[in-house]
C-alpha cells in the first residue's frame, strides 16, 4: 500500500460529539477518505461531528466536495458537521481553499468546539491525573479571583 502523507483517526468524546482528526497532507485523494472516515461516524453520533485539521501541514486542494456531502447528509440526518483547527492560517492558505473552507461552521480549536457544542470542559483540562502511564502529571489548576494558574503562581494575561 502508497504512503499518501495523510493520516486519519476518531476520537469519540461521547454519544453527542465525535472527532475526526486528519494530520500530514489534505488533497484530492485524502479528502475523500477524510469524508468517508467522517461520514461513518453518522451512524455513531447523535450530534456534532468536529473535523480537526489543526495537524494538516499542506491543503493541496480546494475541492472539499466530499466534505460538503457529509456534511448535507449529516444535516438530513439532524447532525452537524464542523471544522477545527484552521484558526491562525486563514491568511497563509490560498484564496480557493480558504473559500471552500468558510462553508463550514468552524472552531479554533476541538476544545472550544465541544465546550460551545455540548457544554462541556474537555476532560483534559479538568483532570490532574495523568491520560497515560507515559505522562508526567502536571500540579492542578487553581482559580484565584477568577484567573487560573499554577499551584505555585497565577498566570494573568493582559495588563
Amino acid at each position: 500500500m502508497r504512503f499518501d502523507g495523510a493520516q486519519v483517526s476518531v476520537e469519540v468524546r461521547g454519544s453527542r460529539l465525535s472527532v475526526v482528526r486528519m494530520a500530514g497532507v489534505l488533497d484530492q485523494v485524502t479528502v475523500a477518505r477524510l469524508a468517508t472516515v467522517a461520514a461513518a461516524q453518522m451512524a455513531r453520533c447523535t450530534g456534532h461531528i468536529v473535523v480537526d485539521l489543526g495537524e494538516v501541514r499542506f491543503f493541496g486542494t480546494d475541492d472539499l466536495e466530499a466534505l460538503v456531502t457529509v456534511d448535507e447528509a449529516a444535516s438530513a440526518a439532524g447532525l452537524r458537521l464542523h471544522l477545527a483547527g484552521i484558526a491562525g492560517r486563514e491568511g497563509m492558505l490560498p484564496v480557493g481553499i480558504a473559500a471552500a473552507l468558510a462553508r463550514f461552521s468552524m472552531f479554533p480549536t476541538v476544545e472550544h468546539a465541544e465546550r460551545e457544542l455540548i457544554g462541556r470542559v474537555p476532560a483534559v483540562a479538568t483532570t490532574s491525573s495523568p491520560r497515560s502511564s507515559s505522562v508526567w502529571p502536571c500540579s492542578p489548576l487553581v482559580v484565584t479571583d477568577g484567573v487560573r494558574g499554577a499551584r505555585t503562581g497565577t498566570v494573568r494575561s493582559g495588563g
